[in-house]
């Protein structure tokens, strides 16, 4: 399993020319994306350099109170086309080889060059089911799942500098082992050294999921656990974005009917997250999920909020426009149109 914390921010780069509201995130991701991604076109690795360690500083962060490193991680792993001939993943390789060899200290040199390895695995399975890969393809598969693993261990506590290397170990285990003994280990590591990087809980909590062998009830306890670890940062914010994102990858609309979600702490949390990040983003956010909640009377206050201002994609994805408009009449007392949100 790949973990796809980069879905929404793909998503949201693809629609970014037909929405207005919010557009300074949008904006904002888009140019830092293009920037990662023209600079590894480029090899202009000093750039790399200079804007990971920037990334570093929690304060770097976007309107919406994401980390841009988020978008770093994305723009690398734009690189990858889905090509799946020698040729393009030698040239992969010697590109990621001739960072490190430049920059021979860099952590994340060192975690581009297993991510090399670990994206030719994936383009070796393509989209099929584990039984409907012949074993001799396993072989190789399971070859390059290794190189990436042991890439990331050379890189030694250096490579552990940067939240990224957790990430691709996270999705190495995974993708080598979903009962490895190490994953807990590495899991406690990375949120010890970054408790406020949101991206980790989002790819953990992904983890927890039944699909990976986990419960509903599993996620919601690592949600509740990652509130704690969060008190002197984004305390109860933490848990509204966990299941953000994963109605994102995951339930869809039918978060409140599937999961173990508690919309008390959720509610609590996005007023946390807009004490902190008053954005648009996050208001228009917060009105769609109060709707799925059933919450009219929170969800009454924050139309009135939103105003014009709507950014349909935060409603719903392809259907926001739609889903927005049986909100709206909810809001307005017709209990029926909640009921034919797809």
């Amino acid at each position: 399993m790949k973990i796809s914390t980069n879905i929404a921010v793909g998503l949201l780069l693809a629609i970014f020319p037909l929405i207005s509201a919010g557009a300074d995130e949008l904006g904002d991701r888009r140019r830092f994306f293009l920037e990662t991604q023209h600079a590894l076109e480029y090899e202009d690795f000093a750039r790399l350099e200079k804007m990971h360690m920037k990334s570093l500083d929690t304060k770097e962060r976007f309107p919406s109170g994401v980390w841009k490193m988020v978008s770093f991680r994305d723009g690398l792993e734009r690189i990858f086309s889905g090509e799946n001939t020698n040729q393009y993943w030698n040239d992969q390789e010697r590109r990621a080889v001739t960072w490190r060899t430049q920059f021979p200290k860099s952590a994340i040199a060192q975690v581009f060059l297993a991510r090399v390895y670990l994206q030719r695995s994936y383009a070796l399975r393509g989209d099929r089911s584990s039984n409907a890969v012949p074993a001799n393809e396993w072989l190789k598969i399971n070859q390059y799942t290794e190189k990436a693993y042991k890439t990331l261990m050379e890189g030694g506590p250096a490579a552990r500098s940067t939240p990224i290397w957790y990430l691709t170990m996270l999705e190495v285990l995974n993708h080598k082992d979903v009962n490895s003994r190490e994953l807990p280990q590495i899991i406690n590591e990375a949120l010890e050294k970054f408790p406020s990087f949101q991206a980790l809980y989002f790819d953990i909590a992904e983890l927890r999921l039944p699909r990976n062998g986990g419960s509903y009830e599993a996620v919601e306890k690592f949600a509740q656990e990652a509130v704690v670890r969060n008190k002197s940062g984004e305390g109860w914010a933490i848990y509204a974005r966990i299941y953000w994102y994963l109605t994102q990858v995951e339930f869809g609309n039918s978060l409140f009917s599937k999961s173990r979600v508690n919309w008390a702490s959720m509610r609590d949390g996005f007023d946390a997250m807009l004490k902190q990040y008053p954005d648009i983003w996050n208001l228009n956010a917060y009105g769609y999920f109060s709707c799925l909640a059933k919450d009219r009377t929170n969800l009454i206050k924050l139309l009135r909020q939103i105003g014009t201002q709507v950014n349909f994609q935060l409603w719903g994805g392809d259907r926001g426009q739609y889903v927005y408009k049986l909100c709206s009449e909810y809001a307005k007392g017709h209990d029926a149109a909640i009921k034919e949100i797809p």
